[in-house]
């Protein structure tokens, strides 16, 4: 009776490989190894507390012929410093009473930019945004805006009508670092997403694990 040979088929290479610390690496995929399914998640992101004075404006200003007047209020064809301090008093009112506890509270916070176009005159828009704040001390109010008076000329000085609220603090938000790889990206923040089936090949790939700003979250896992 004749022999019969019987080949083996020799099993698909598996493996899996985590990268769990923030930073940048490298993967070479493995011989034989054409597709891998790529698991991440971007850095956590958390929250400061700063005193950077942009996020206590009273006013701002003035910007000359930027942008369009369109959309912005009328104010004349002449303004004084002395008015832009009265409205810059105005505005720090939403201030001083804001709580000294730790946690903040929320306070919608709005100031006034003021602009000058040529042939049109002075413009004003209020801008602003809603997040924590709290005090560190009796509000007060600093800025170039009161070393002036008189008149405010129609060119020159760009930030000659600043001022901001002072003794205070701000929480922002700080955003951790994204994380990627084999051309699949988590974005900070975000939860945790598979992509399956990425196509390799025998070469080395660049593998970023994104930082965190809060917990420890961020990571990537290859398997194949």
């Amino acid at each position: 009776m004749p022999h019969k040979l019987l080949f083996g088929l020799a099993a698909a290479q598996t493996g899996t490989q985590t990268f769990s610390s923030a930073g940048t690496f490298s993967w070479t995929a493995p011989t034989g190894v054409t597709s891998v399914t790529v698991t991440g998640r971007g850095g956590s992101n958390s929250t400061a507390w700063t005193t950077a004075t942009a996020y206590f404006y009273l006013t701002t200003g003035p910007f000359y012929n930027l942008g369009t007047s369109s959309g912005k209020t009328s104010i004349g064809s002449s303004l004084t410093y002395e008015a832009v301090k009265s409205q810059a008093n105005t505005r720090l009112l939403q201030f001083t009473g804001v709580t000294t506890d730790s946690a903040g509270e929320n306070v919608n916070h709005t100031y006034d930019e003021y602009y000058y176009y040529t042939g049109e005159g002075w413009f004003k828009e209020t801008d602003g945004s809603t997040r924590l704040y709290r005090r560190t001390g009796t509000v007060g109010s600093a800025g170039g805006l009161f070393s002036n008076s008189g008149t405010v000329p129609t060119s020159g000085a760009s930030f000659s009508l600043q001022s901001n609220a002072t003794n205070l603090e701000a929480n922002i938000p700080i955003s951790g670092g994204n994380s990627s790889a084999l051309g699949a990206n988590f974005i900070a923040g975000q939860a945790q997403s598979t992509v399956t089936k990425t196509a390799v090949a025998g070469q080395t790939y660049s593998i970023v694990v994104g930082a965190n700003e809060g917990s420890t979250v961020s990571f990537i896992t290859l398997s194949w």
